[in-house]
């Protein structure tokens, strides 16, 4: 059997990754150090029946060394660092035999390089070489460089880029060709001359070189519910039944009025008459119009209209845009079910979608959902002066939202023209209201959100959200005044965040995401924003509004005033194919001011739970080293939060994934006034205040959704005083393990 791959080398010659992709024969895979899916296999029995075939299709067969493929990885490896500019490189494979089984070295001495000397053009068309030589600064090619022959077709496709954008829409990488001189191999350098050729074609008198022809754009056609078989069948009943408009500069063909605003469709695109044509047009247009979200098929195509006159030197070009669009409405519903520490609970909703509510591919989302939750709690009755008992009673939780939020696929802004900004920048306009309705047993809460903010993207990687309104609006009308939870708040500072409030805050967001690129390695950042309050504190204090209860009010409650600020990077690593590493770091923090003695309830901190430190329950760490030991049911929250966390992710077989994971962190309180001991954050002694959960989970992956379980364990509280790391202190107890369930990955 292969055991083992060894390859020798000077690392820094080539990412080892980028190597091993060479290894024509691999040893079977391990998880954890364990040959997992050879165990799996070796289940399977000699019998033909469906388990043992199930088993062995899960499974992966013994690898056993073969030396024909051990032979073409030494001669690929040989040939990727020749075209490295190793020239000379040399890779023997030597097998070393253990116990019948093998380990296969490659060792490779790839000598000195070879360099580029002089670099030459030679471009026949003189209009295209003035076109080339504009953009010398973007060159992939220098002199002194690697003669690395993977920069050489990448320099091919820079070209082939630059002349498709200019017009040349017959262009390709086939007609530019190298030419090495080796007359300097003895100097290690190698003389290039990139030659772009001529078209060539066929007449009565023979061949003939001409120059590459240069493409406009003459005539735009959008074709809309297009369907291709049917006009390949060429049906006359649905040919006959399309109409043809002509709007600003298009044609628009289409089955009665058209299903999209001919504006609409224009904003997404970027092709116009007399244009040159240009393959980055054609790619951004094709990416608008998917962005729309209401097109099922989407094809671009361009027919050559012959010799034109009128277009003197440069052939006419007709573009074609065909698309058929998806059902506008759909719904969906859902039923769910809930465990909460032994508290059983069912829910549903329902959603309704419009994709184009108004003609413009505006999308309208409206969903209800509503839960319910049995409760235990445990009540104290006095049956005697001397006697008071506990008993332990049923109250139903319930909890009631609808939403309905509107997607506009441009910029809404008074005064202001945003056509060049949307072709620029695909922004989209976002409208929401919310209205939440939550039963307790200590309290009733109600809470109203409105929404109005932007989505655009400035770069390839860059994605900006703004928030310039949002409001929420949370009352209390009812509390239970029997609630212990509520009489143990009152009076302190947690009881600012169940009060009454209003919120007018402003927010910002921007992330980085490079995952789009198909890299291995893909990193995103997170970073927020968010204020609220000082519009209406400044229009008050200018207006001399009165205080009430030391704090200005709107509608008769008090508005927040607050700054907060989040910061999320995760890095994504992939080991293999199948294993990768994910490391997430996230910082957080709000800071109540002036009208506000607290930050509102649904603005602080928590962690725990499936996507926080999984060893604790969710709302139930911190804040700092402080404990809740009274409450039924725990509800920690802070005003800073920190948090790590690692993961290793592997496949096990089948959609089954397994993962290992740390995570570490806490929350805190800002204000002194907060008075649970151990809350408060100080920057001396945070780092011995964090906390750290371990464990393992399992992932099942189904494509269209991601079901988790994770279990958690406790390293290391910092709630409990002296010996607070757990692991390997004392015997594990059934509160320093935690259950989760999730869907999607935690980050």
């Amino acid at each position: 059997m292969l055991n083992r791959n060894t390859i020798r080398y000077d690392s820094r010659l080539a990412p080892r990754a980028q190597v091993n992709t060479y290894l024509r024969q691999r040893p079977n895979k391990r998880v954890l150090g364990v040959k997992f899916h050879l165990g799996i296999y070796n289940l399977s029995g000699k019998k033909d029946r469906r388990l043992n075939r199930w088993l062995r299709e899960i499974g992966e067969e013994p690898v056993v060394l073969d030396p024909f493929l051990t032979q073409k990885t030494a001669d690929q490896l040989r040939l990727f660092f020749v075209n490295k500019g190793y020239r000379n490189a040399v890779v023997c494979d030597t097998v070393k035999l253990h116990k019948r089984k093998a380990e296969v070295i490659y060792s490779i001495d790839a000598h000195q390089p070879f360099h580029i000397g002089r670099i030459n053009w030679e471009i026949a068309d003189t209009l295209l070489a003035r076109i080339i030589f504009s953009d010398t600064a973007s060159t992939l090619l220098h002199s002194g460089d690697l003669f690395d022959i993977s920069v050489l077709e990448q320099e091919r496709l820079r070209i082939e880029k630059i002349a498709r954008n200019k017009g040349y829409y017959g262009f390709s990488r086939d007609y530019i060709i190298y030419r090495a001189d080796t007359s300097a191999l003895t100097h290690k350098s190698i003389d290039i001359l990139i030659i772009v050729k001529n078209p060539i074609v066929k007449t009565a008198g023979g061949y003939l070189d001409i120059s590459h022809p240069v493409y406009r754009i003459r005539n735009i056609v959008i074709h809309l519910d297009y369907d291709p078989q049917r006009v390949l069948l060429k049906d006359e009943k649905y040919l006959s039944m399309f109409d043809t408009m002509e709007y600003r500069h298009a044609t628009i063909i289409s089955i009665g009025e058209p299903l999209v605003k001919p504006k609409t469709l224009l904003q997404s695109v970027y092709l116009t008459p007399d244009s040159l044509f240009s393959v980055e047009d054609d790619r951004l247009t094709y990416k608008h119009l998917s962005s729309l979200r209401i097109f099922k098929f989407i094809n671009i195509k361009y027919l050559k209209a012959g010799d034109d006159s009128l277009y003197m030197f440069q052939h006419p070009l007709d573009c074609y845009i065909q698309l058929n669009t998806l059902p506008v409405q759909s719904y969906t519903t859902e039923v769910e079910g809930t465990n909460s520490s032994g508290d059983l609970g069912v829910g549903g909703s329902i959603g309704y979608q419009h994709k184009n509510l108004f003609g413009g591919a505006e999308i309208l989302d409206v969903s209800l959902h509503g839960s319910m939750e049995a409760m235990k709690q445990r009540y104290d009755i006095e049956d005697s002066p001397d006697n008071i008992l506990s008993v332990t009673g049923i109250r139903n939780t319930m909890e009631f939202t609808s939403e309905i939020k509107i997607a506009f696929p441009k910029f809404i802004l008074p005064f202001f023209r945003a056509d060049r900004f949307v072709k620029q920048y695909n922004p989209k306009t976002l409208v929401g209201m919310t209205y939440n309705y939550q039963k307790r047993p200590d309290y009733t809460r109600r809470i109203v959100n409105v929404s109005f903010g932007y989505n655009w993207h400035s770069a390839k990687y860059f994605t900006h959200t703004i928030n310039p309104a949002e409001i929420n609006f949370v009352r209390l009308p009812t509390r239970r005044q029997q609630s212990d939870f509520l009489k143990r708040i009152e009076g302190t500072y947690l009881e600012n965040s169940f009060n009454d409030h209003f919120i007018a805050d402003s927010r910002y967001n921007v992330i980085f995401n490079n995952q789009k690129s198909g890299r291995k390695n893909f990193i995103f950042i997170s970073t927020t924003i968010e204020t609220a309050g000082n519009m209406l504190a400044a229009i008050s204090s200018a207006t001399n509004r009165p205080f009430f209860e030391n704090s200005y009010q709107l509608f008769g409650v008090p508005f927040a005033q607050y700054g907060r600020a989040d910061f999320d990077v995760r890095y994504y690593q992939a080991l293999n194919r199948t294993d990768k590493f994910v490391y997430r770091v996230f910082a957080g923090a709000g800071l109540p001011y002036n009208n506000s003695n607290a930050l509102p309830f649904e603005k602080k901190y928590f962690t725990g739970g499936a996507n926080g430190i999984r060893a604790w329950q969710v709302r139930t760490l911190g804040p700092g080293t402080f404990r809740d030991t009274l409450s039924r049911f725990p509800n920690s929250l802070g005003d800073m939060k920190v948090e790590a966390s690692f993961e290793y992710r592997f496949d096990i077989f089948w959609v089954l994934e397994g993962a290992l994971f740390i995570d570490a962190g806490n929350i805190w309180a800002l204000s002194v006034v907060d008075d649970r001991p151990g809350a408060l954050f100080n920057p001396g002694t945070f780092f011995s205040e964090l906390a750290v959960g371990t464990g393992f989970g399992t992932r099942f992956d189904f494509s269209f959704f991601v079901f988790r379980v994770d279990v958690g364990i406790k390293a290391r509280d910092p709630s409990v005083s002296g010996q607070n790391w757990i692991l390997g202190s004392h015997k594990l107890i059934s509160d320093d393990w935690n259950f989760v369930l999730g869907i999607g990955y935690p980050f």
